[in-house]
């Protein structure tokens, strides 16, 4: 790990002294609430490690070379894998680090990095080899893979997890040559993390000497050790490696470095940044980023990156980076190619005392046979000239108290003293060990949780830090001390709680919150202001608290008046003008703890009025240049003079779901500027947010936005975000809909309440109140970013039964001759969180479109088709077939509802007519080819039709495109990785060919395994996007397009196809008023299709 400027001698004989000792971990103190206890029993050795499999079986790895498994608490007689023999234990080395496959429940595969022992190095299989015999000296780290029994993974005893005969795998250090360098007691790394494609990234130490400033070679300020001599000798390094530190910076090593390799080979990954297709196992195909010391610990951030290795995005990777002489370093790995600036850099500047770090000689020939061994340097970038090359940290802190900082968008934030009675992270540290990120669930209490937690071995604290989801760093907090010898600290992700191991210690711990948490006090009330006598309704029936015991009542009204205890009190106030008073609600638990909530009361009074803003009519300012803007309102209000009135404008710097401050203002009509933001990248997207708050002299307020925007260049496109519907606090993971009329993947955020992200679904946290979204679509080269679209719904205690119903129509051709019967399909979708039962079809049949066959619905004497479905459970579809016949020339719109009376829908009820978002209806067009004849609708008395249901339907008019599809998929039940065969029929009923048809497929849970039509061009971890193009589709055409794709994550999905013809002399030219892509209407749109699958 860490040692400064202390002999390796003098360090061993410290450390030799320290093990024995016993450290209690009664002295270990987290924050009120939280214990700290073991979880299983002695684990021989002095473990450093730990990782759990789906089952929760802890595997724990200890310094000198054993694997032991533990379960229920018990721990294994034997060692799932014993290699002590190969193992170098001296100083900092030994086996350092194990993790577990992602898929460990299906493959069994471990994997170990280490540090090999150099006798095992240079000897083991050859002749006179004694396994008893060990020596210090160069080595390397290797990292192997093991795998165990199939009949492991379902053992119920400690003792039944076996590895596999021969299934050792070494992936990197198979011999002296191709390991990673060590070149003393320390320095080695070395951590061991999944990517979210799959990848196994280790981080590597720079391999160099502890206590001095090691630039290699001979004459080596505080080296003194032949190490380095031994590994040119071993061939360990070569002569261009003997650069001591510098091999951070040098692509030809392994050491300093995040590799990006192949588990299942050990090859460089070929999205890497320096891959060569000639040489996979090189040290620069394996590289994906450089400039590390000592990275011990690292962890990736839950729900980052992309799922294909092809798109080089694994994850946002939190590095914690053991410094030297100033600084201990989180850096963020977010791309390949990054430089975290070892040795040039400690903290936020030049190595402090190190010149020679930054300063580069003279270009040089290498000459093997120079026996003075000069240092090469000149193949190693110059911070000199490209100091914008290095990522700085993103959070560091110092020796001493005062000097600790993180990085907010670029700038350093000096972190304040807590002035604590013990040491965190202000007081300074020596030594980062990385932790882990939490996640929301579980027992912490919702200020731990999305947290990333990191500790200091030699401090002995342990402190969390809050980031955005670009990962900025936003505050960082300390939670405990005393945690002496932390060596290994994680976040279990089957109970979300922290556990470590402690050096002086032989037990894993477990830091879990046992105490009673504040139960959530919610107050709604009703009317909050009104005329004297004012009877206002109260409610706490929302209230609620996480242990689930009952909760008490108290409600102090501000009047003077007698507490009172019901749940749903009714309180009237009397008062002489205008007054106002604050209810206080006071929520007791089960345990003693209380919670509050305040609501404002104003009686004889109104709030101000917000006529108008200067802002009103500015959306957007100069990208590149900085914009004056002169703020002013017109307000009034009905009890107070404006001069009364007090206003408050707060500028606001908006990226994508969180906001800096930009000032406040406090008079009535302050200037402002506004300073370009700066990015149009389509990756992210900024905006200007200036809220005015104007406030009268009884204390109420109203608010108003104002959200104005970056002139990015390219097309406008917008985001249409029906509003989420209530929900009980226990309902199930949801998507919402949500689209963008570019037909350009959406980011959802949670911006507040009792909800977390997980991959695209929203996941509810078990406990009432408001949640508040905001969806954001960052635009593309086509077009510009979004205008973002916030929207907000209610989680409660419990709700009626409620289903989410909507209706699809299709008809297999839309252009079809009179007198041929035509199938089609009625698809009803139930996207709620409870299923729907006695759901009914009603379809009017239009004049002249005479009813075939169905198996599901039957016609009626009135001309209605109709049709009950016992259930349409919660997340799946039902699909009832038709047939129709055109009876004579014409154009036919056929229309069905579909309702059901056991669960409540808001937007499927007969006559609601709320067009904005109802999907409870749909319409379809079917047209004769015969001749143009007359125009006949279904007449669905029962639905009021408003936009945009009907007017995205088009009429058929002369000369235009007509795109429709159908999408199927072999199977709509899989496994995750089983391949499915996906079809899409592209139909033109038009009566003119379409131009260069493009079909986008959205796959949500899945990524593209073959096609010869479909390619991918874009991924995240939740989605990836494909797209295909024909070339010209005829006048009644179609075309079949097929792929093969592969579900990635387990859960429902819903897969969105899309077609739009772009053929000259432009975008739907001619046009096609249904094929506009992203115009979201689904009521009677033909131009998009879906289709519901599930995998396990």
């Amino acid at each position: 790990m860490s040692s400064r400027l202390i002999s390796p001698a003098a360090f061993r004989l410290l450390l030799t002294w320290l093990l024995s000792q016993a450290i209690p971990a009664s002295a270990q103190q987290g924050p009120p609430g939280f214990s700290i206890t073991q979880v299983s029993a002695r684990i021989p050795g002095r473990s450093v490690d730990m990782d759990f499999d789906p089952q929760n079986r802890m595997y724990t790895c200890e310094k000198n070379g054993r694997v032991w498994v533990s379960m229920n608490g018990a721990v294994a007689t034997n060692p799932l894998i014993d290699i002590r023999e190969e193992v170098a234990t001296e100083s900092d080395l030994g086996l350092l680090c194990l993790t577990l496959d992602p898929n460990f429940s299906q493959n069994g595969h471990l994997y170990l990095g280490y540090v090999v022992d150099r006798y095992h190095l240079l000897y083991a299989g050859t002749p006179g080899y004694d396994p008893n015999q060990s020596a210090s000296g160069a080595t390397i780290v290797r990292i192997t893979r093991y795998t165990v029994t199939p009949a492991s993974l379902t053992a119920t005893n400690a003792n039944n997890v076996v590895v596999q005969a021969n299934s050792r795998r070494v992936l990197v250090g198979e011999s002296a040559q191709t390991g990673i360098p060590v070149l003393d007691g320390s320095h080695s790394g070395v951590a061991l993390v999944f990517g979210a494609d799959g990848t196994l990234l280790v981080t590597t130490g720079d391999g160099a000497g502890l206590s001095g400033a090691d630039k290699g070679g001979a004459g080596n300020p505080g080296y003194g050790s032949a190490y380095w001599q031994q590994g040119l000798q071993s061939g360990i390094i070569t002569f261009k490696e003997n650069i001591g530190s510098y091999r951070s910076q040098y692509l030809d090593s392994h050491n300093g470095k995040v590799l990006r390799i192949d588990p299942a080979t050990g090859d460089g990954v070929p999205s890497n940044p320096y891959y060569e297709v000639a040489h996979p196992r090189s040290a620069r195909s394996r590289v994906f980023a450089r400039g590390l010391r000592n990275p011990f610990r690292a962890s990736l951030r839950p729900n980052t990156g992309s799922t294909n290795p092809a798109d080089a995005n694994p994850g946002s990777l939190y590095i914690a980076d053991v410094g030297w002489s100033r600084f201990e370093e989180l850096h963020i790995l977010k791309h390949g190619g990054q430089n975290f600036g070892w040795p040039y850099f400690e903290g936020l500047s030049f190595t402090d005392g190190r010149s020679e770090f930054y300063t580069i000689p003279p270009n040089q020939i290498v000459n093997p046979n120079d026996s003075t061994q000069n240092i090469y340097y000149n193949w190693l970038p110059d911070p000199a000239d490209s100091l914008g090359n290095f990522s700085k940290a993103d959070l560091m802190y110092g020796r001493t108290g005062g000097e600790t900082f993180f990085l907010e968008h670029g700038h350093a934030e000096a972190v304040p003293d807590l002035h604590l009675p013990y040491q965190n992270v202000t007081s300074g540290g020596r030594c980062i060990i990385g932790g882990g990120w939490t996640r929301t669930g579980g027992t912490l209490p919702e200020a731990y949780q999305n947290k990333y937690f990191f500790g200091d071995y030699n401090r002995n604290w342990i402190a969390y830090a809050e980031f955005d989801t670009d990962d900025h760093p936003m505050a960082v907090e300390p939670f405990g001390y005393g945690f002496d010898g932390l060596v290994s600290l994680m976040v279990n992700p089957n109970d979300n709680n922290l556990y470590s191991f402690f050096l002086f210690l032989l037990d894993p711990f477990k830091i879990e919150f046992t105490g009673n948490q504040t139960p959530k006090a919610v107050i709604a009330a009703t009317p909050t202001y009104g005329s004297s006598p004012l009877s206002v309704t109260f409610s706490a029936t929302e209230s609620s608290d996480l242990e689930s015991t009952a909760l008490t009542y108290a409600w102090n009204f501000g009047d003077g008046s007698s507490v009172v205890t019901q749940a749903q009190p009714v309180h009237v106030y009397t008062a002489t003008g205008s007054r106002s008073y604050t209810a206080t609600l006071t929520v007791t638990d089960g345990g003693g703890a209380t919670g509050q909530a305040t609501q404002l009361i104003s009686v004889n009074n109104t709030p101000p009025a917000v006529v108008s803003t200067s802002l009103d009519g500015l959306s957007v300012v100069s990208a590149t240049s900085p914009t004056l803007v002169a703020l002013s309102a017109v307000v009034t209000d009905a009890e107070s003079a404006t001069t009364d009135l007090t206003y408050q404008w707060k500028l606001l710097s908006m990226h994508n779901d969180h906001a800096h401050e930009g000032g406040t203002f406090t008079t009535a009509s302050p200037t402002v500027t506004l300073t370009p933001l700066g990015n149009c990248s389509s990756l992210e997207t900024y905006w200007y947010r200036v809220v005015l708050t104007v406030t009268d002299p009884s204390g109420l307020a109203v608010t108003v936005n104002k959200d104005i925007y970056p002139d990015c260049a390219g097309s406008q496109q917008t985001i249409e975000f029906p509003a989420p519907r209530k929900r009980a606090k226990t309902s199930a993971p949801f998507r919402p809909l949500v689209w963008s009329t570019s037909g350009l993947p959406v980011s959802l955020y949670v911006l507040s309440g009792p909800a977390f992200m997980e991959g695209s679904a929203i996941r509810l946290m078990g406990t009432a109140g408001r949640v508040r979204l905001r969806v954001a679509q960052h635009g593309s080269d086509l077009y510009r970013p979004a205008f973002t679209v916030e929207r907000e719904f209610d989680v409660v205690g419990s709700l009626a039964p409620s289903a989410d119903l909507s209706l699809q129509l299709v008809f297999d051709q839309r252009a079809i001759k009179a007198n041929e019967p035509v199938p089609a399909q009625l698809t009803i979708a139930n996207d709620g969180p409870d299923d729907a039962t006695n759901v009914t079809i009603s379809s009017w049949l239009p004049a002249g479109l005479a009813f075939v066959s169905s198996p599901s619905l039957t016609p009626q004497a009135s001309g209605v088709l109709s049709g009950t479905v016992a259930a349409v459970l919660a997340g799946t579809s039902e699909t009832l077939p038709l047939t129709v016949l055109p009876t004579a020339p014409g154009t036919y719109r056929l229309a069905a509802q579909v309702s059901s009376s056991d669960a409540f829908d808001e937007d499927s009820q007969p006559g609601s007519g709320t067009g904005d978002g109802e999907d409870d209806m749909t319409i379809a067009e079917l047209r004769t080819t015969d001749a143009g004849g007359s125009v006949s609708e279904s007449p669905n008395p029962n639905q009021t039709l408003l936009p945009p249901v009907f007017p995205n339907q088009p009429r058929p008019v002369a000369n235009r495109v007509d795109l429709s599809l159908k999408l199927a998929l072999s199977t709509r039940a899989v496994a995750v990785g089983q391949p499915v065969e996906l079809s899409v029929v592209v139909t033109n009923a038009g009566s003119l060919s379409a131009a260069q048809v493009v079909v986008r497929d959205t796959l949500w849970g899945a990524s593209l395994a073959a096609s010869s039509v479909f390619t991918a061009i874009a991924s995240t971890a939740q989605y990836t996007v494909i797209q295909a193009t024909i070339g010209s589709l005829a006048i009644d055409g179609s075309a079949v397009l097929t792929a093969t794709i592969t579900p990635n994550a387990a859960g429902w999905f819903r897969n969105a196809v899309q077609v739009w013809s772009v053929g000259s002399p432009g975008p739907n030219s001619p046009p096609d008023a249904d094929s506009v892509p992203g115009n979201g209407v689904s009521n009677g749109e033909d131009d998009a299709a879906w289709v519901d699958w599930r995998v396990n």
